[in-house]
């Protein structure tokens, strides 16, 4: 049997799920015995010619929707900031020397060497390297996607600008010269970085980190996307930092954050999108989809695991591959969600916080509603 490919049931309804790319098919009930016995048997020629049309019609037994691997590398810890929360925060920032050209050009040959396709430049903060230029063209040489997530705040170099695929820039911004988080919102700088970006036909999208203070402004970040013309994607923030529990979400402003975004259309929050697009997931991409290496060369599970030190990419490379592996093989389905029936969808949710918090996702209400809304939406589609 293909343990990627499984039978799943969700609010009375069946489905047939591909967990490699992600493939959701609704099963009428009548189908389930002979699509059970196709998985067990392997043989899936011996589906009814209607069935078999409309699955090879969308390649369904295929994995070309399966995302490639990408990697965010941490290339500096000095940042001009000091955000509530941040994940990349250490007690070397702003102490530590950055890693040299040479040394990141070997972190680049063991990503490369492991599948990674895309580097995501990240810190502290990216623009506070004098090279990024050359590290961005370096990248490039391994055939490299690459984007870099930057405050904004520093004016970006045309000749950075021109080696990228998309420009990430925290864009919370509406009318305060600081967020929740303690960030320093430099508008102006941020808008001419947003405007050369759109000059060079650089791709931009803004980062807004969601708290339980600016919640209630999802639209008006909706209508700054559309005013400069610039998809937006929101960062939920979470940290287990002493005193941060006040800027969490509640369960409503969660629940309301996911039907507001899956019915505005107008940003992207952690897999909720609109009601007719439809996957699954078996677990997040940690490990697997994405990984993340910090800025001391270090291999972690991914960006949100940067305190899971692997080893290093740069003096035990091996030993920090093999450990990436057997992370992966303790990453539990916590035991709340083992009976759920949207774990096929949500994939558990966010193993960072689940990890931090010692239990579910402390974001669980926000997909549970979301999904909900979805269960509903497929049952008004198929009749059932």
């Amino acid at each position: 049997m293909d343990e990627k490919i499984r039978i799943e049931h969700m609010k009375g309804m069946t489905f047939l799920c591909n967990y490699e790319s992600g493939a959701v098919a609704y099963l009428e009930p009548e189908n389930e015995d002979v699509v059970r016995q196709a998985l067990e048997t392997g043989d899936w020629e011996s589906l009814p010619q209607e069935m078999k049309n409309c699955l090879d019609a969308c390649d369904f037994l295929g994995s070309g929707g399966a995302p490639a691997r990408q990697s965010y590398v941490h290339v500096t810890d000095r940042c001009n900031m000091n955000c509530v929360g941040c994940y990349s925060r250490t007690s070397e920032r702003n102490r530590r020397p950055d890693l040299t050209l040479l040394q990141l050009e070997a972190i680049f040959g063991e990503l490369d060497q492991h599948g990674v396709r895309r580097v995501i430049l990240s810190g502290g903060e990216p623009l506070l390297r004098d090279d990024l230029a050359e590290l961005i063209a370096m990248a490039r040489q391994h055939g490299f996607g690459v984007e870099v997530v930057s405050n904004g705040s520093i004016a970006i170099p045309d000749e950075v600008l021109r080696g990228l695929d998309v420009l990430h820039l925290s864009m919370d911004f509406l009318d305060r010269d600081t967020n929740a988080v303690n960030r320093n919102i430099f508008r102006e700088r941020i808008l001419r970085n947003v405007a050369r970006a759109q000059a060079l036909s650089v791709p931009v999208c803004g980062i807004i980190t969601v708290t339980s203070r600016n919640e209630e402004q999802i639209r008006d970040y909706f209508a700054m996307s559309a005013a400069y013309q610039i998809p937006i994607t929101f960062s939920l923030f979470y940290s287990d930092e002493a005193g941060c529990r006040p800027l969490l979400l509640n369960e409503r402003q969660q629940r309301d954050l996911a039907l507001t975004c899956a019915e505005s259309l107008g940003g992207f929050v952690e897999g909720i999108s609109a009601y007719d697009e439809i996957f699954c997931r078996d677990s997040c991409a940690a490990c697997r989809e994405s990984i993340s290496v910090d800025a001391a060369g270090n291999l972690c599970p991914c960006h949100m695991l940067q305190r899971y030190n692997l080893g290093s990419l740069l003096t035990s490379p091996e030993t920090a591959w093999e450990r990436l592996k057997a992370f992966a093989g303790t990453m539990e389905t916590p035991r709340e969600c083992r009976n759920c029936e949207y774990r096929m969808l949500c994939g558990a949710g966010c193993k960072a916080r689940s990890l931090a918090a010692g239990t579910v996702d402390p974001y669980c209400a926000m997909y549970r509603a979301y999904y909900e809304k979805q269960a509903e939406y497929i049952r008004q589609q198929v009749g059932a």
